[in-house]
């Protein structure tokens, strides 16, 4: 480290990447499995070229040591793992996880995170709204068809904001407010 970072390396994602490499090329193919821990937010394995064909698990780490605000990106949790899937190295992707820190909160991303990996495409705008109409119904169950629309109402809402982190810029650490 003290080498490149004295010979000028330059751009820290070079140094991230040559080191990477360095220490991951010293273990056989196989033999190494990595998790690409915060893929949902920060991917590594695209920026390491999959991790320069090394098994790994794409991970969806949301909550950070239980913080418990309301928020996710719900599109991103829809697109982002079947992305992988499409076009990380031939067989270096081997999974999907979540880090659920405190995973009693925020259970619509932990259940569509949990089914996107069945998916064979990711998600459009309008299924991703039918996906939440349909958590909004399994949600609500028992209740009446008065109050569930009400409740799908809401989720809606919810969908559109503290669900879309769209308000977040790229690269930004995670939020737990609701709002944006």
């Amino acid at each position: 480290i003290y080498y490149h970072r004295t010979a000028g390396a330059g751009d820290p994602l070079n140094l991230t990447r040559s080191l990477s490499k360095a220490w991951t090329s010293v273990v056989p193919k196989g033999k190494l499995l990595l998790l690409d821990l915060w893929a949902d937010a920060g991917p590594l394995w695209h920026l390491l070229d999959s991790f320069f064909g090394h098994d790994f698990i794409w991970c969806m780490l949301h909550s950070f040591g239980g913080n418990d605000g309301m928020w996710a990106d719900l599109r991103t949790v829809s697109r982002e793992p079947i992305l992988a899937l499409h076009n990380s190295h031939p067989g270096s992707l081997q999974g999907f996880g979540i880090t659920p820190e405190g995973i009693n909160q925020n259970w619509v991303a932990y259940e569509l995170m949990l089914e996107t990996p069945w998916r064979e495409d990711p998600l459009s705008s309008s299924e991703l709204l039918a996906w939440i109409d349909h958590y909004a119904v399994r949600r609500g169950h028992g209740a009446s068809n008065e109050a569930l629309k009400h409740i799908s109402s809401a989720w809606q809402l919810l969908a559109g904001s503290v669900y879309n982190l769209s308000c977040t810029p790229p690269g930004a650490t995670p939020h737990n407010s609701t709002m944006c």
